[in-house]
């Protein structure tokens, strides 16, 4: 029981310190309001993110919940986006398994952190932050606005390789540095949070990074912390 109370604290503060950082900075997006999670209401939409920049095909994403079991805790919502001028995009389907869905538990949440083109091709990705439970290397899911059409594009890690790139894989070994959240600055610059575990215990920060192939490389380092 000690030892799960640690690792959610672990998290938890992992979570917080990430807000923190990009609170101190003049970032792209804003955070939305999640204090609906702890007691969703089927039928209502919320707001999950949104973004300043004018070139985004999407400005905004909310939720609109279709499931709802107080006694487990668990709730289900299929995503809305809407473009710089409020108009409704694309809604998906209420569908447990759907890529547009996202969902509660008891030990987590999936969030939406980022609406940004976050490999420079030109189109809109909308990434998601799948549920996490404890300390692991984060899995997202990205979904790219092209032509009229959200298509779902990855499913995966951001791991740090021996050539220092971040790349996406699927792996499950813990033993690893890992991006946490990728944000796109006013400037269009690309930063993101970053956890690894160096043997000894947990550090954190916040690193400017770049897309290259197969993931991304780290431009420069601008916080690094001990956990």
């Amino acid at each position: 029981m000690k030892k799960i109370l640690t690792i959610s604290f672990l998290f938890m503060f992992i979570f917080i310190a990430t807000g923190i950082i990009f609170a101190q900075n003049s970032y792209t997006f804003k955070n939305a309001d999640h204090s609906w999670m702890e007691s969703p209401k089927v039928g209502e939409i919320y707001e999950l993110c949104s973004t300043s920049n004018k070139k985004s095909a999407i400005k905004t994403v909310k939720v609109r919940i279709f499931k709802y079991n107080p006694e487990e805790y668990e709730w289900y919502g299929r995503l809305v986006f809407f473009d710089q001028n409020g108009k409704k995009l694309f809604a998906g389907t209420k569908k447990v398994d759907s890529p547009t869905t996202i969902a509660g538990t008891n030990f987590g949440n999936s969030y939406v952190v980022a609406i940004a083109d976050i490999d420079k091709d030109g189109y809109t990705e909308v990434m998601i932050q799948e549920i996490q439970s404890d300390v692991r290397p984060q899995t997202f899911r990205v979904l790219k606005w092209k032509e009229g059409k959200l298509l779902r594009t990855k499913t995966g890690k951001l791991i740090k390789d021996s050539d220092g790139i971040f790349k996406w894989t699927k792996t499950d070994n813990d033993d690893v540095t890992w991006l946490s959240n990728i944000k796109e600055a006013t400037d269009g610059k690309l930063y993101a949070d970053f956890v690894g575990y160096d043997g000894q215990g947990y550090v954190n920060g916040l690193v400017e990074i770049t897309p290259v192939d197969g993931g991304y490389k780290v431009v420069k380092t601008l916080k690094s912390n001990k956990m």
